[in-house]
Order: structure tokens, then sequence, then C-alpha cells
């Protein structure tokens, strides 16, 4: 059943008003709109989101920390090599500082890879007696307990 639209305050009418219901205007002159179309059966219903795995804030800690680790180790092998006049010691730090950012970078990401870099590191960081062998143990610990959401 189509409806007449007021040409003056635009309301719907029923088809056999003479006179909007709103305003009092004659629908003389109005146009009947026409009726709306059907729901088509070919409109599927939107697909369903599926949310993705949630990084836990202590990855997102250790991933940011392994940015800035990296950071530090440039800085270093700088500072370094302007005291003893060395390259090597840039070309070492720099390498370190490499695995710290692409490690980073996968721990934000949840790449199954980055966990393994990220447990060597720590590994090599248990060396660095007393304070890198407490932050070391730690962090092996929180990567143990978090290695589901990496896929393994």
């Amino acid at each position: 059943m189509s409806s007449i639209t007021c040409p003056e305050c635009g309301t719907m009418n029923t088809p056999d008003s003479v006179f909007c219901a709103a305003c009092g205007a004659s629908l003389a002159t109005a146009t009947t709109a026409p009726p709306p179309p059907p729901p088509s059966a070919t409109t599927a219903p939107p697909p369903p989101t599926v949310s993705p795995v949630e990084r836990p804030t202590g990855v997102t800690i250790l991933g940011v920390l392994a940015v800035i680790a990296g950071i530090l180790q440039i800085l270093s092998g700088i500072l370094l090599a302007f005291l003893f006049d060395s390259g090597g010691i840039v070309v070492l730090f720099l390498i370190i500082a490499i695995f710290y950012f692409i490690t980073g970078w996968g721990l934000l990401n949840l790449k199954k890879w980055s966990w393994y870099i990220a447990l060597i590191l720590s590994i090599i960081g248990l060396v660095g007696f007393p304070v890198g062998t407490i932050i070391s143990v730690i962090v092996l610990w929180y990567l143990w307990k978090t290695r589901n959401y990496f896929g393994l």
C-alpha cells in the first residue's frame, strides 16, 4: 500500500487523505510514494566478527623493553667506540641491537619465532650477575608462562 507525502511538511499520509494530517495542507498536488521494496532473500547477514587474540600486557612490556634495549645497545656501542677508538665494537653492538629490535617487533605481533629469540636473549642475559640474572630469570619465567599465546 502506498502513501502520500505532504508537499509542505513531508509527513506521510494515507492514500485516501485529502489534507495533511500534520499541517492541513492540500494533498491534491502531492505525489504518491512507492511502497518500500520487500526484503531480499539473497541478502546475507554480516559475517560474525572474530576477535583476534589479545596480547597480554606483560608481552607488550617485553616487546617495548626489547626495542629500548636495542636503542641502548646502539648508544652503548657508539660510546664505547669513542672511548676505545674501535669500530668493531659498534658493529658487535649493532648486531645485538638488531636482534633486540626484531625480537621486540615479533613480541608485539605475537610471532612464534620471537618467543624463541627472546628466550635465547634471556638465557644469554643470565651471565650479567646479579641484576641481569634476576631480570633474565623473571623474563624466562614469564615467557614460559605465556608460551600458549605464541602458539607453542
